[in-house]
Protein backbone atom coordinates (compact mmCIF):
# COMPACT_ATOMS: atom_id res chain seq x y z
CA UNK A 1 0.00 0.00 0.00
CA UNK A 2 2.89 2.51 1.07
CA UNK A 3 4.24 1.74 -2.55
CA UNK A 4 1.28 2.36 -4.35
CA UNK A 5 0.85 5.67 -2.25
CA UNK A 6 4.29 6.93 -3.46
CA UNK A 7 3.98 6.24 -6.76
CA UNK A 8 0.05 7.95 -7.30
CA UNK A 9 2.10 10.75 -5.49
CA UNK A 10 4.57 10.65 -8.17
CA UNK A 11 2.23 10.84 -10.91
CA UNK A 12 0.00 13.89 -9.92
CA UNK A 13 3.85 15.25 -9.49
CA UNK A 14 5.34 14.57 -12.97
CA UNK A 15 1.40 15.34 -14.12
CA UNK A 16 2.07 18.52 -12.73
CA UNK A 17 5.39 19.45 -13.64
CA UNK A 18 5.28 18.14 -17.14
CA UNK A 19 3.93 20.94 -18.54
CA UNK A 20 6.34 23.18 -17.18
CA UNK A 21 8.91 21.33 -19.55
CA UNK A 22 6.61 21.04 -22.64
CA UNK A 23 7.34 23.02 -26.27
CA UNK A 24 7.43 26.47 -26.77
CA UNK A 25 8.25 27.59 -22.93
CA UNK A 26 11.66 28.97 -23.58
CA UNK A 27 12.44 31.99 -25.16
CA UNK A 28 15.33 33.36 -26.96
CA UNK A 29 15.92 36.72 -28.73
CA UNK A 30 17.20 40.05 -29.60
CA UNK A 31 15.27 43.35 -29.25
CA UNK A 32 15.76 46.65 -31.01
CA UNK A 33 15.43 49.42 -28.48
CA UNK A 34 15.45 52.92 -29.58
CA UNK A 35 17.10 55.84 -27.50
CA UNK A 36 15.15 59.73 -27.77
CA UNK A 37 17.74 62.34 -27.41
CA UNK A 38 21.09 61.17 -29.04
CA UNK A 39 23.51 63.39 -30.02
CA UNK A 40 24.10 64.76 -33.39
CA UNK A 41 26.46 61.60 -35.47
CA UNK A 42 25.37 58.86 -32.74
CA UNK A 43 22.84 56.36 -33.37
CA UNK A 44 19.62 56.38 -31.91
CA UNK A 45 18.49 52.59 -31.67
CA UNK A 46 20.43 49.96 -29.66
CA UNK A 47 20.52 46.21 -29.70
CA UNK A 48 19.71 43.55 -27.00
CA UNK A 49 19.55 40.37 -25.73
CA UNK A 50 16.40 38.45 -24.43
CA UNK A 51 15.98 35.26 -22.68
CA UNK A 52 12.83 33.95 -21.19
CA UNK A 53 10.51 30.75 -19.43
CA UNK A 54 6.87 30.65 -19.31
CA UNK A 55 5.92 27.78 -17.24
CA UNK A 56 1.90 26.99 -16.40
CA UNK A 57 1.15 28.69 -19.29
CA UNK A 58 0.70 31.92 -17.54
CA UNK A 59 4.01 32.52 -15.29
CA UNK A 60 6.56 34.85 -17.22
CA UNK A 61 10.24 34.90 -16.25
CA UNK A 62 12.57 37.42 -18.03
CA UNK A 63 15.91 38.61 -18.53
CA UNK A 64 16.93 41.30 -20.77
CA UNK A 65 20.25 42.55 -21.19
CA UNK A 66 20.41 46.56 -23.17
CA UNK A 67 23.37 47.63 -25.00
CA UNK A 68 23.86 51.40 -23.70
CA UNK A 69 25.66 54.11 -25.45
CA UNK A 70 28.06 56.23 -23.48
CA UNK A 71 26.09 59.35 -23.42
CA UNK A 72 23.49 57.50 -22.17
CA UNK A 73 25.49 55.94 -19.09
CA UNK A 74 26.57 59.66 -18.80
CA UNK A 75 23.08 60.83 -17.85
CA UNK A 76 22.36 58.39 -15.95
CA UNK A 77 25.67 58.64 -14.07
CA UNK A 78 28.04 61.00 -15.01
CA UNK A 79 30.23 58.74 -16.14
CA UNK A 80 31.26 58.50 -20.29
CA UNK A 81 31.75 54.70 -20.48
CA UNK A 82 28.95 51.75 -22.14
CA UNK A 83 27.42 49.82 -19.95
CA UNK A 84 24.67 47.17 -20.15
CA UNK A 85 21.13 47.54 -18.68
CA UNK A 86 20.20 44.41 -17.51
CA UNK A 87 16.30 43.60 -16.29
CA UNK A 88 14.95 41.04 -14.33
CA UNK A 89 11.52 40.40 -14.07
CA UNK A 90 8.71 38.30 -13.30
CA UNK A 91 5.16 38.43 -14.43
CA UNK A 92 2.45 36.93 -16.64
CA UNK A 93 2.21 35.78 -20.10
CA UNK A 94 -1.21 35.00 -22.00
CA UNK A 95 -1.67 33.59 -25.33
CA UNK A 96 -4.65 33.32 -27.25
CA UNK A 97 -4.38 31.62 -30.43
CA UNK A 98 -1.01 32.96 -31.95
CA UNK A 99 -1.35 36.41 -29.99
CA UNK A 100 0.45 37.52 -26.82
CA UNK A 101 0.10 39.75 -23.95
CA UNK A 102 2.65 40.18 -21.09
CA UNK A 103 2.90 42.35 -17.86
CA UNK A 104 5.89 42.33 -15.68
CA UNK A 105 7.83 43.85 -12.48
CA UNK A 106 11.35 43.10 -11.69
CA UNK A 107 14.48 44.72 -10.52
CA UNK A 108 17.02 46.54 -12.78
CA UNK A 109 20.64 46.30 -12.55
CA UNK A 110 23.32 48.71 -14.77
CA UNK A 111 26.47 47.44 -15.46
CA UNK A 112 28.89 49.88 -16.50
CA UNK A 113 32.10 49.09 -18.63
CA UNK A 114 34.84 48.41 -15.94
CA UNK A 115 33.40 49.56 -13.07
CA UNK A 116 34.69 46.65 -10.80
CA UNK A 117 38.28 47.58 -11.57
CA UNK A 118 37.70 51.67 -11.14
CA UNK A 119 34.98 51.10 -8.03
CA UNK A 120 32.72 53.61 -9.59
CA UNK A 121 30.10 54.29 -7.49
CA UNK A 122 26.98 53.51 -9.25
CA UNK A 123 23.36 53.28 -8.40
CA UNK A 124 22.00 50.00 -6.62
CA UNK A 125 19.24 48.05 -8.35
CA UNK A 126 16.10 49.60 -9.32
CA UNK A 127 12.93 48.60 -10.38
CA UNK A 128 11.06 48.66 -13.75
CA UNK A 129 7.27 47.71 -14.85
CA UNK A 130 7.20 46.24 -18.48
CA UNK A 131 4.31 45.76 -20.88
CA UNK A 132 4.09 43.87 -24.19
CA UNK A 133 2.28 42.54 -26.81
CA UNK A 134 3.24 40.16 -29.66
CA UNK A 135 2.24 37.24 -32.10
CA UNK A 136 3.87 33.68 -32.57
CA UNK A 137 4.30 31.95 -35.67
CA UNK A 138 5.73 28.14 -34.88
CA UNK A 139 8.87 28.37 -33.36
CA UNK A 140 9.65 32.43 -33.77
CA UNK A 141 7.41 35.63 -33.30
CA UNK A 142 7.56 39.40 -32.64
CA UNK A 143 6.74 41.61 -30.22
CA UNK A 144 6.44 44.93 -28.88
CA UNK A 145 7.18 45.73 -25.10
CA UNK A 146 7.24 49.58 -23.43
CA UNK A 147 9.32 49.05 -20.17
CA UNK A 148 9.31 51.97 -17.46
CA UNK A 149 12.39 52.06 -15.93
CA UNK A 150 12.89 53.91 -11.91
CA UNK A 151 15.40 54.07 -9.71
CA UNK A 152 13.83 52.39 -6.83
CA UNK A 153 10.80 50.18 -5.65
CA UNK A 154 8.92 52.86 -3.56
CA UNK A 155 9.01 54.78 -7.11
CA UNK A 156 7.31 51.80 -8.79
CA UNK A 157 5.41 51.70 -5.73
CA UNK A 158 3.90 55.05 -6.19
CA UNK A 159 3.12 54.51 -9.45
CA UNK A 160 1.44 51.21 -9.75
CA UNK A 161 -0.90 52.70 -6.44
CA UNK A 162 -1.93 55.72 -8.34
CA UNK A 163 -2.95 53.76 -11.10
CA UNK A 164 -5.70 52.39 -8.86
CA UNK A 165 -6.97 55.64 -7.52
CA UNK A 166 -8.86 57.85 -10.05
CA UNK A 167 -7.57 60.92 -8.38
CA UNK A 168 -3.96 60.30 -9.21
CA UNK A 169 -4.49 58.03 -12.38
CA UNK A 170 -3.10 60.28 -14.82
CA UNK A 171 -0.13 61.56 -12.53
CA UNK A 172 0.68 57.92 -12.38
CA UNK A 173 0.42 57.00 -15.69
CA UNK A 174 2.33 60.35 -16.93
CA UNK A 175 5.08 59.32 -14.07
CA UNK A 176 4.63 55.44 -16.34
CA UNK A 177 5.09 57.27 -19.46
CA UNK A 178 8.05 59.34 -18.87
CA UNK A 179 10.49 56.69 -17.89
CA UNK A 180 9.47 54.52 -20.56
CA UNK A 181 11.14 52.54 -23.24
CA UNK A 182 9.62 51.00 -26.40
CA UNK A 183 11.25 47.33 -27.23
CA UNK A 184 10.69 45.32 -30.93
CA UNK A 185 11.57 41.71 -29.93
CA UNK A 186 12.23 39.18 -31.92
CA UNK A 187 12.23 35.69 -30.66
CA UNK A 188 12.91 31.97 -31.32
CA UNK A 189 10.69 29.28 -28.88
CA UNK A 190 12.22 26.36 -27.92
Amino acid sequence: MKKLTILIVIAIMITFVAPAFAADQWELGLSITPLPGAPEGDDNVTPGFHFAYNWWYIAYATWDSIVLPPWVIQDWTGYLRPGFLNLFDLGARITIGPFLGYAEMGINYLYLYKQFEQELDIPKAGANIRVGAGVKMGWWGANVSLTSVFPSFADVKKVIGGLFHEKTRSLAFDAFMKQAVPSINLVMYF
